[in-house]
Order: structure tokens, then C-alpha cells, then sequence
């Protein structure tokens, strides 16, 4: 008898090891696959609107100042006034953290290179703070915590894709796409579908 529940056990283990594991990159596969020319049609005329976004966080120690840089985060273009662009991101994504004593927020546009990504196609060796420098300075025009959601602007002079707002909300099972720049990659158009069959609707009238 205990044999057969370990053998139960064992299936059940190997069944959430699968769903959890295997199942997403499977099913992320098969969209990509399957909605390969719809990814095209995004990469032709809506990848400018992604952006990628930096926190130069300075902290004072004792005599000197330390800067740390963070990974970078996605956003996305939704408006534009003459050379003004204004983009939605995550609000944790500009979020200042409580020991940093200034943090500056710099937009690179989607065919602008990080730093590393610079120094990798055999760029010359500078800092951190010298590089970023050449580049537009984010400012917090909204944030909220509750609903993860942040809105900032910046100034460039290139031509940026603008994706307006959608006016309807997303149903169960429609089809999806998203633009993100993540774990150092840039540029990566994912295609999914809605799986929560109650969205959160957004409450804030700020």
C-alpha cells in the first residue's frame, strides 16, 4: 500500500514539475511559432516605441560617492508633444530606493546600446556616469505603487513609434503582445494570451 502512494506521490511530483517548468516554455514556443508573422509585423512598425530604462542610484560613503547602476527595465512610448515623449513602465521599475541619496532615470531609445552591450562591440572603456551622460534624463511624471504603473517623460530628438492607449480592456483568452528588454536582452516581442478571467480594472483617477 505505501508503495502505490509513493508511486502516486512521485506522478504528482513529476506532473508539477512539468507544468511549472517545462509547460510555459513549451506553450511560448508554439506562440512564437504559430504567430511568427504577426512578431514581424511588430518588429517592422512598432519595436521603436520599446525603451529601455536606467537608474543611476548615488549613495555617499564616508568621503566619497558610490554609483550603482541597475540592469534596465522596458517601457513603452504612449504619447508624443513636438520632442517630448511620454512612457508607461512599471512603477518599481523607477521606484527610489530609501539608502540611495539621488537617483537619475536615463531612456535609451530601442536601437541605443548599453553600456555593456557598448564595451562588447569594442567601445572605449569610459565610466558609467560618462557614457549615460549622452543620453536623455527620465523625469516621474506619475506613480503608483498599488497598481505597479508609472508614467515618465523624456526629451530626444529621434522619431519614436507613439502606441496610443487601448480604450477597451482586454478580455479572457484574447490575444496578446508584449515588447521587453529583459535579463540584459533587448528588443524581445513575446506572444501570449490573457489568462485571468477577472482583471484588475485600474481605480486611480490621478
Amino acid at each position: 500500500m505505501k508503495k502505490k502512494y509513493r508511486i502516486i506521490l512521485l506522478i504528482a511530483i513529476l506532473i508539477f514539475i512539468f507544468n511549472t517548468i517545462f509547460l510555459p516554455s513549451i506553450k511560448s514556443f508554439m506562440y512564437q511559432s504559430i504567430y511568427k508573422d504577426l512578431i514581424e509585423r511588430i518588429n517592422q512598425h512598432a519595436l521603436s516605441s520599446n525603451i529601455k530604462i536606467i537608474q543611476l542610484q548615488y549613495s555617499d560613503q564616508e568621503n566619497s560617492s558610490v554609483l550603482t547602476v541597475s540592469a534596465g527595465a522596458s517601457g513603452v512610448i504612449i504619447h508624443r508633444e513636438e520632442n517630448k515623449y511620454y512612457a508607461l513602465t512599471a512603477e518599481h521599475v523607477i521606484r527610489e530606493l530609501e539608502d540611495v541619496d539621488k537617483t537619475q532615470i536615463i531612456v535609451l531609445g530601442y536601437d541605443q546600446l548599453d553600456m555593456n552591450d557598448y564595451l562588447s562591440k569594442g567601445g572605449k572603456l569610459q565610466s558609467f556616469e560618462s557614457y549615460y551622460k549622452q543620453f536623455p534624463e527620465g523625469k516621474v511624471e506619475y506613480a503608483s505603487e498599488e497598481y505597479d504603473l508609472a508614467l515618465i517623460s523624456f526629451y530626444a530628438d529621434e522619431d519614436y513609434t507613439v502606441l496610443p492607449n487601448s480604450q477597451e480592456m482586454p478580455k479572457y483568452g484574447e490575444l496578446i503582445a508584449s515588447m521587453s528588454n529583459p535579463s540584459r536582452k533587448r528588443n524581445i516581442v513575446t506572444v501570449g494570451r490573457i489568462s485571468t478571467i477577472k482583471p484588475r480594472p485600474f481605480g486611480d483617477e490621478a
